[in-house]
């Protein structure tokens, strides 16, 4: 139970053994809850803002050129708080929506034909066709859920893979359209080497597409028939290959990824994560991309590691905003924050 952690926590305030208490914690992981409005973080607030310009674009003005010019403008726009690729993926996977809409099919056929060239509206009819063949999959893959897709259709989801094959000269300059392709292995529970040498295409033309990454990551967790040790192969993997462009940052969001989609605050006992690793890129992900939902894992990971020091430098920091909702629980995130303060005194 989180109650553990919670007095794992406490306990900490009257001994030297945060470490050696979180790393004997058996905890089961924990449904992610939606954080309140008010908590939002930047990332969150820009992406809820652009599934509600795509519901206006979409189903409002069913306006194709417009539908065209911000998808354009969110793949060439400067990096703020969310990826390139994760604003277009959140922003087709709004549309997709369009399939419930008497005219949303015919508007994207509208779209493909005045823009042939236009990877956008070939990638939101695929997101209907992966959704269709796999309804309810979506939570399971970005946050722990129990409830599971039991109606994945084989057929449909090969169905979709054939078409986004078909229009991969056209489509696969998005980067979408690998995460998309890695979904389908996910859900289809496809084979390894498949998604490695789809890993491999997909990083030779966009090195730096994160999404991707967390997408495929969900092959190698138990969940998805994976186990720690596979898991923790990938990920040392991967971050080899995002060395040149984020040093080890891309380590400790890998894990971020594997703790909010499966271990929760069991990450440390039932994982093979490396303490030292995390360590380092934590350190490399602050420096490269300093957002208040990083400041707020990096000081999830830290407390979890029993470095009070880090931990409190973290949370003194002003980009570190309290997202409380990174933390499972907000009695968590208060005794994290309050056992830094305490040892800091201490000290």
């Amino acid at each position: 139970m989180i109650g553990n952690f919670v007095q794992c926590v406490r306990h900490a305030f009257w001994c030297a053994a945060m470490f050696s208490c979180l790393a004997t914690l058996h905890l089961p992981s924990v449904a992610y809850a939606a954080p309140a409005a008010n908590s939002m973080s930047d990332a969150l607030i820009e992406l809820t803002e652009i599934q509600s310009d795509a519901l206006m674009l979409g189903i409002n003005e069913q306006d194709v050129d417009k539908l065209e010019t911000m998808a354009r403008t969110l793949a060439a726009g400067p990096v703020k708080a969310a990826t390139p690729e994760a604003r277009l993926y959140g922003y087709y996977s709004e549309l997709a929506k369009l399939d419930g809409n008497p005219n949303g099919l015919g508007l994207l056929g509208q779209w493909q034909l005045q823009y042939p060239k236009s990877p956008a509206p070939i990638l939101v009819n695929a997101f209907i066709q992966i959704a269709n063949a796999a309804p309810d999959s979506e939570p399971g893959l970005f946050f722990r859920s129990d409830k599971k897709s039991k109606d994945v259709s084989l057929p449909a989801l090969e169905a979709a893979r054939q078409f986004l094959l078909d229009n991969k000269s056209v489509a696969e300059k998005d980067p979408v359209w690998h995460i998309l392709m890695a979904k389908i292995i996910v859900l289809g529970d496809r084979s390894e080497a498949e998604l490695s040498a789809l890993t491999d295409e997909a990083l030779k033309q966009h090195p730096t597409n994160f999404e991707f990454v967390a997408m495929a990551a969900n092959h190698y967790l138990p969940s998805h028939n994976g186990d720690g040790s596979k898991f923790e192969a990938w990920a040392q993997k991967i971050t080899a290959r995002f060395e040149p462009y984020d040093g080890s940052g891309v380590y400790a969001r890998i894990y971020g990824r594997a703790l909010t989609a499966y271990y929760g605050l069991n990450l440390l006992t039932m994982s093979h994560v490396e303490g030292p690793r995390l360590r380092k890129g934590i350190a490399d992900l602050i420096e490269r991309y300093p957002t208040e939902d990083n400041y707020n894992l990096s000081a999830l990971f830290t407390c979890m590691l029993g470095d009070s020091s880090t931990t409190f430098q973290l949370i003194k920091a002003k980009n570190f905003g309290g997202q409380g909702y990174v933390y499972f629980d907000h009695e968590a995130f208060m005794l994290c924050k309050a056992w830094a303060l305490q040892s800091v005194k201490i000290e």
